[in-house]
Order: structure tokens, then C-alpha cells, then sequence
């Protein structure tokens, strides 16, 4: 193995950069990015939002000569990525994959001679970054467009085998760093989890012997809370399969969902939504991720791939893609401001169950949530929200109220209405293109009861719950003070957009 120049200079930076993240509950959130070096300001940005990135491992990228890797050159210079992570608090999340023209003609390494080189490649990278806040990943969507030349099960399995054992064999057994695969495309039981299908040949195969985390993409146009029971299938069709005594965590490694409008080229099945909406269902897929007990919740994507709003795969990011300054690198979207409150008001948290949710005549309320969060010294803390929503015939433009924003600034009134919503030129106070008031209803009056046993590790009936500022789906505070009962009870009106109940020393009882 043989490394440049360049290669040794940058070590001394990753070096004294690493060891600063530990395994904490706030670096579960991340996102995907296509990047390895920052525009200034950018990973500052992004860690207030984001702990972990994730990013292609190029091969082809490492080794231009057989047998020489250069981490660090003008194309692609991952220990840059590494080292300003690092020092920002963000893991990477580094994915091994792509051919390389040096063998099997640039396609999906199959024949002998390629399957070793990429080992020995991948080894490289595992013997680099090992102790640096790394993770790696045995390829990108291998039973989709990203095997080449088509899918192959079999393939992949030969393949990630070789990896996963030499890296096991040069790191020591493995234990210090994290390998993951398969990465698959979709996460739909019905069709996915077959005998004979993809996924079935390549866990028979004995690969998971080689994998700490099983990866998947459960991109859905469905909204995020129906992927807690095929993450449910997961575990049983893993297990189904898994060596004897050898358990694994999860990883949602890619899921997003795009603000295109219409006609949204190319068509698929993930489907588009607005900008409100898009940051409502990145909170919601990070909290319905927890509940099925995901570990790792990646994001698609961070930044717009381009501005041209028809383009499906250009709309995916939190920010848009015109970089502008070191102080406010990229534009936010909503999304990015619902990541950053999350992250910020749960993340440092351990999710820790769901609470009992019932309805005005205290019955059971289906549909509804109230995800709890812990840390340990500190009361606990409450994310709300409600998915009955019920569409309402009578939506009109000339409803009376509060306008739910459908656009961003300066959008124009054709691409307003493209969305399926309201226009209204200045002067106008609100959003000049906003939903249709009364489009649906997602509002429900709810209750639940904060548990007593976190309340106070004394067993005393009159210690009282502490209060809570709410904050909305974008950090702002709607009630700066929410007192429960002294049983604990807390009433709320609740919506198809997350509030984060936050227990705050300042916020004191009457």
C-alpha cells in the first residue's frame, strides 16, 4: 500500500482534530451532502442543524494508480471533510462505492482481481480513519441504478464480504470502526423481503457477520410516520437471518422529500411537497425514526442540487444552492430551521417511549403522538403532534385568518398556483402565496400526563411537574409557559406540525 505526500501532511490536521465527538444522543441527526470541501462558513452552518454527514467514499477518486491512494488531492480531498468535521462537532458518514476504471472496465467490481483491489482499497480507508469519528458504508443503492451494469445480489455479497472481513482482520477485530451496509433503495416488505428476492440472497449469503448497522433508503411519498412498521419488518427479517447471539442496530441512511412543482421531471414515486411541508416531515421522520429505534437518521439532502423548481432531484435540500457569504453561506428553506430546532431541543435528549394520548372524552387517540425525551439530571422533555387530518370540501383563498406560507419569498404567481395554492400581490401582510384556508383540518384537542417517576426520583405526591415553553416546528415560542397539574396532566391542541415542550429553569410556577 502506498500513500502520497499530501496524504501524510493532512493526517497531522485530522489528528488533532478527532477524538472530540464521543457516542452522545445529539449526533443521531444527520444529513447527505456532495461535497469535501466547504465553502467558508458552510460546516457551521450545517452543524447547527446536523451532526453527521454523509458523502461518497470515491474509489475511483482514491486510486488513479493501481495500488496508490491519495485521500487528499485536488479532486476529492476527504481528509479536508474529516478534519473540518471534527472540529465542528460533525461524524462522518463515508460511503465505499463506484467503480473504477482501472478494473473490470469502470463497472461494479466482479472479477477476482477487481473484488481484491477494492478491499484492499477499502481497508486503506478503514486503516485511515479509524479513531476519527468515522463511519463507513459498503456501497450506495446496490439493488437499484447504482450497480452497474444491473443489480446483482450475489455480486454485492461477494463484494461486501471481502470488505468486511480484511477490514475486520486490519482493525484489530473491528471494534473501532463502524461498518454498515447494504444501503438498499426502498423499505417495502411486502415486495423487498421475498425468498430469492435481492435483500433475501445477500443476508443468506453470511454477510452479516461483517455489518455493525443495517442500512436502508425508505424514501416513501407517504408521510414519515407509516415507515415505523416496515422498520419493524426490518428487525424480524434481520434477525430471520443473522448469525446466533449477533444483533444490529438501524440506520435510515437516505430519505427525503422534494419541493419540486409540477410536472416535477423526472416522475417517481416519492411524490413533492411544499416548503412547510417539507420541514414538517423532516421533524416527523427524525421522530418517527426514534420510535421505531433507528440510530442514525440521514437526511436527503443539504443543499438544492439547482434552482430549477420542475426538477425533482434539484429540490431534495435545506438550503438552496447559490452560495452568498462566509456569514450565511446558503438561503435557508423551513427545513433547515426544523432541523436546527430539533436538534437543538431534543437532540442533547434520549428518546425514551411514547406516552398514552387521549382525546377530549379521555379515550385512547390513534394517530396522535407524544414522544418523550431524557437526560439524565434534568426533567424530561415532550415532542406533540397530531396525523388525523381531515380535508375540508369548502377550502377557499378568501378565508379569514391566519395564512400558512406555500412559497418562499419572491415567488411569483404562476408557480404559486402550480402548488395548488392562494396568491395574493402586495401590499399584503403574511405570505403573498399561502394554502388554501381551511384545506384541511389537522387540529385535535389532546391530552397526556407527564410520569410522575421523572418528575422526581422522590416518591412524593405533591412535588409538582415542572413548567414548559413551547416552541413551534421552527424554534419560535408559543406559550412561554405551560404548567402541568399537579397529577401531571397537560391539555394541548396539537396539528399535524410538532411542538417541542421544553422544561426551562426560567419558566417558574405562579
Amino acid at each position: 500500500m502506498k500513500l502520497t505526500l499530501p496524504n501524510y501532511m493532512m493526517m497531522a490536521r485530522i489528528t488533532a482534530m478527532c477524538c472530540i465527538l464521543g457516542a452522545t444522543a445529539d449526533n443521531r441527526w444527520g444529513v447527505n451532502i456532495h461535497y469535501t470541501m466547504e465553502q467558508p462558513g458552510e460546516t457551521e452552518m450545517l452543524a447547527k442543524a446536523f451532526r453527521i454527514t454523509r458523502m461518497d467514499l470515491s474509489w475511483e477518486s482514491v486510486e488513479k494508480v493501481k495500488g496508490e491512494y491519495n485521500f487528499s488531492n485536488s479532486e476529492k480531498n476527504y481528509d479536508d471533510l474529516v478534519a473540518t468535521n471534527n472540529a465542528h462537532g460533525v461524524l462522518t458518514y463515508l460511503i465505499l462505492d463506484y467503480g473504477n476504471p482501472l478494473y473490470d472496465g469502470g463497472e461494479s467490481p466482479r472479477s477476482p482481481e477487481a473484488v481484491a483491489a477494492f478491499a484492499k482499497f477499502a481497508v486503506a480507508a478503514a486503516e485511515r480513519y479509524v479513531h476519527h469519528n468515522v463511519m463507513l458504508e459498503m456501497w450506495n443503492e446496490p439493488n437499484g441504478g447504482f450497480w452497474k451494469p444491473t443489480a446483482n445480489a450475489t455480486q454485492y455479497a461477494t463484494l461486501a464480504k471481502a470488505v468486511g472481513s480484511s477490514i475486520r482482520k486490519s482493525t484489530g477485530g473491528g471494534a473501532d470502526i463502524t461498518f454498515l451496509g447494504p444501503a438498499q433503495a426502498g423499505l417495502h416488505p411486502d415486495t423487498q423481503f421475498k425468498k430469492g428476492g435481492w435483500l433475501d440472497t445477500v443476508f443468506s449469503s453470511g454477510v452479516l457477520q461483517w455489518f455493525d448497522g443495517i442500512s436502508v433508503h425508505p424514501y416513501r411519498p407517504s408521510i414519515p410516520e407509516t415507515v415505523i412498521a416496515d422498520f419493524g419488518q426490518l428487525r424480524k427479517f434481520v434477525a430471520s437471518h443473522a448469525p446466533a447471539g449477533q444483533t444490529y442496530f438501524i440506520v435510515s441512511g437516505e430519505w427525503g422529500y422534494s419541493t419540486c412543482v409540477p410536472p416535477c421531471e423526472p416522475p417517481n414515486f416519492t411524490g413533492h411537497v411544499s416548503d412547510l411541508m417539507q420541514a414538517m416531515y423532516l421533524a416527523r421522520q427524525w421522530l418517527s425514526n426514534d420510535i421505531a429505534g433507528v440510530r442514525y437518521s440521514i437526511w436527503y439532502d443539504w443543499r438544492n442540487g439547482c434552482e430549477n423548481t420542475t426538477m425533482r432531484e434539484c429540490m431534495f435540500g435545506t438550503v438552496h444552492s447559490n452560495y452568498q457569504d462566509s456569514a450565511l453561506p446558503f438561503k435557508p428553506k423551513t427545513s433547515y430551521y426544523a432541523a436546527s430546532t430539533i436538534q437543538n431541543t431534543l437532540g442533547p435528549r434520549t428518546y425514551s417511549g411514547q406516552l398514552p394520548v387521549l382525546n377530549t372524552t379521555g379515550k385512547p387517540m390513534d394517530g396522535a403522538y407524544v414522544s418523550l425525551y431524557t437526560s439524565t439530571g434534568s426533567p424530561p422533555a415532550f415532542a406533540v403532534w397530531n396525523t388525523n387530518c381531515k380535508p375540508v370540501d369548502t377550502a377557499t383563498c378568501d378565508g379569514v385568518g391566519s395564512h400558512v406560507d406555500c412559497g418562499f419569498y419572491g415567488i411569483g404567481e404562476k408557480e404559486c398556483l402550480q402548488r395548488g395554492c392562494c396568491f395574493q400581490p402586495p401590499p399584503i401582510t403574511g405570505p403573498q402565496c399561502y394554502f388554501k384556508v381551511g384545506a384541511s383540518n389537522c387540529t385535535a384537542a389532546l391530552t397526556f400526563h407527564v410520569p410522575t417517576s421523572t418528575v422526581s426520583e422522590e416518591d412524593n405526591a405533591n412535588v409538582s411537574p415542572p413548567c414548559y415553553s413551547v416552541t413551534n416546528l421552527t424554534g419560535v415560542v408559543v406559550h412561554d409557559k405551560v404548567c402541568p397539574a399537579s397529577n401531571g396532566r397537560v391539555d394541548v391542541v396539537a396539528t399535524d406540525s410538532p411542538l417541542y415542550f421544553v422544561p426551562d429553569a426560567s419558566v417558574q410556577r405562579l
